[in-house]
């Protein structure tokens, strides 16, 4: 008696996702503050709303918008350095506020997608200390804008794993400690 025996086997093929990722420059865009490589988005620092497109330099349905509070002005003493993967044009400017917060929203988010949001914004030319805080869903987080040797600085606040609601995502800017907050780089990646 000869016993054969088949296995079969299914195999379930499901279509990975890649992220994607948005890299926003926001502050004075004119001459060589303005970041002139291929999927970064100039934003001036008195925007209202900006379409994005990616890091490939494709469009999206993502927009930028300030909702609330303005930028009190343009800083032009970030960072006079590459870091962080960023280039120079990136950290050398920044928008900031000083007695008001400001709003924002990113719209047209896939609310099937988790999001992580990368801030920066870095003051040369000062040894006092400054720092900025965000807050996302009733979380905050900090960093410093300012170093003692009058450098800027570059460490940044992280929100991980955020889900839209109604595609959108909401975070406010403030300053925390000192006299201004500043918000110069914004990274998006969308997992």
């Amino acid at each position: 008696m000869n016993l054969y025996y088949s296995f079969y086997s299914n195999i379930i093929s499901v279509p990975v996702v890649p992220a994607k990722t948005y890299l926003i420059d926001i502050g004075e865009q004119n001459g060589s503050f303005k970041t002139n490589l291929a999927g970064w988005n100039n934003v001036d620092a008195y925007f209202t709303s900006v379409s994005l497109v990616d890091s490939n330099n494709n469009s999206s349905s993502i927009v930028f918008n300030l909702i609330r509070g303005n930028s009190k002005g343009v800083n032009t003493s970030g960072f006079n350095g590459a870091a962080g993967g960023f280039p120079q044009s990136a950290w050398i400017d920044t928008m900031y506020t000083e007695t008001d917060s400001a709003d924002f929203t990113l719209t047209g988010l896939d609310s099937s997608r988790k999001y992580d949001l990368e801030f920066y914004g870095a003051r040369g030319g000062v040894t006092d200390i400054r720092r900025t805080q965000i807050i996302i869903n009733g979380v905050t987080k900090i960093y410093q804008n300012t170093t003692s040797d009058g450098k800027g600085s570059t460490t940044g606040a992280t929100f991980t794993d955020i889900v839209p609601t109604n595609n959108t995502i909401a975070f406010n800017l403030n300053k925390n400690t000192g006299s201004f907050g500043y918000l110069g780089i914004l990274k998006i990646t969308e997992k």
